[in-house]
């Protein structure tokens, strides 16, 4: 398969090596949307009515603007297509993530989980336990969206030609990724200090009131605004920024374009993408919730939550369970989330480009570039 730069976004120039590579370098047999990308406005600023395109669906989805469900169906039919490179890809990710999260909260969560049975727990040790807790949310909640922003880079290969049809093994998703695995790195970096920033803010005001001594009260005050202002913050550089990685792998963009390039896209449908990446979270926490249980159930001794002896999930075979569980889970949720990313990406696309019309052109004429 040729590794055309059609995924270029309008007014885009190609980037110096990238003329030639593929048989369409700029639109009709690859999959930017070339000279048919977003229609110029006619006389008065009316926007004329984009032609219609016959039902047409080669691959996982049907290239037309997609429906929610439509989205959904896709990313588990791109998984069940290509389980290899989904569930492969997603197997080495999670696993380090998972290891590294268990290597920096596991002290915490142990100190946090024992303090929260003790009846005695003074008010200020209460402060410091619900401190505790929200870090240890943040940091996992923190992690678990860069995995799912790395893969949704990494899995935009397989998923893009997945959309026409194509399959792709690991070897050739690793020598389409291997240019853009730097830039993506640098992402994933400006996006964690983005993340660390919108989450760690907040709570300043609390941290403050903790250390001039304020009442217990206030303190408790400040820190539930700074988790709700937290959570709030979070959510908008998420969504807003949620398909920079498509658009650096697909487009070949730089770092800071493909943020902006993301919140362009996402911007005036910031409540639809949202809607959809929180369906995908909440079906993902389901199947996690399913996969977990049993293992949690093992680690505990049969007590879901460990109740009664907190000090059980953290012994050996336990903790080798509930990690375990964890990566099985992770393997089987995050490509799947990732998938939903691309697909949003290219639903983007189709909806304020037109992107459908070249992706069309593209399926009739049997072109297997693109992405």
């Amino acid at each position: 398969m040729s590794d055309t730069p059609g995924w270029m976004s309008p007014g885009q120039q190609p980037r110096a090596g990238d003329q030639g590579r593929g048989p369409h370098p700029a639109g009709p047999g690859g999959w930017g949307p070339g000279p048919t990308g977003p229609m110029p406005p006619g006389p008065g600023g009316w926007q004329p009515t984009r032609p219609p395109v016959p039902d047409l669906k080669p691959g996982i989805v049907a290239l037309r603007p997609l429906g929610v469900g439509e989205i959904l169906d896709g990313a588990i039919s791109a998984i069940r297509r290509q389980p290899v490179v989904m569930l492969g890809v997603s197997a080495v990710l999670v696993t380090v993530s998972t290891l590294l999260e268990l290597l920096v909260t596991l002290p915490l969560t142990r100190e946090v989980s024992t303090q929260a049975v003790d009846p005695t727990v003074s008010g200020e040790e209460a402060l410091n336990l619900l401190a505790g807790a929200s870090s240890v949310v943040a940091f996992s909640v923190t992690l678990d969206s860069l995995v799912t922003l790395v893969l949704a880079g990494t899995l935009a290969v397989p998923v893009s030609q997945a959309v026409l049809g194509h399959r792709v093994g690991l070897g050739e998703t690793w020598q389409r990724i291997r240019p853009h695995l730097g830039r993506l790195v640098g992402l994933t970096v400006l996006l964690l200090l983005l993340l660390i920033a919108t989450t760690v803010v907040p709570f300043l005001p609390a941290l403050a009131a903790a250390i001039l001594g304020a009442p217990t009260a206030v303190g408790v005050l400040l820190a539930l605004f700074g988790l709700v202002a937290s959570v709030v913050l979070s959510a908008w550089v998420f969504v807003s920024l949620a398909l920079a990685a498509p658009a650096l792998v697909l487009e070949r963009q730089r770092v800071i374009a493909a943020l902006r390039r993301s919140f362009g896209l996402v911007r005036g449908t910031w409540w639809r993408v949202f809607g959809i990446l929180l369906l995908a979270l909440v079906i993902g926490f389901a199947i996690t919730l399913a996969v977990q249980t049993p293992f949690q159930l093992g680690a505990s001794g049969g007590s879901l939550f460990g109740i009664g002896d907190p000090e059980q999930l953290f012994r050996p075979v336990p903790l080798l369970l509930s990690t375990l569980g964890s990566i099985l889970a992770g393997t089987l949720t995050q490509p799947f989330t990732a998938a939903v990313v691309a697909l949003l990406y290219i639903d983007q696309r189709i909806r304020r480009e037109a992107l459908d019309l070249s992706l069309a052109r593209a399926a009739r004429a049997g072109d297997p570039g693109g992405g």
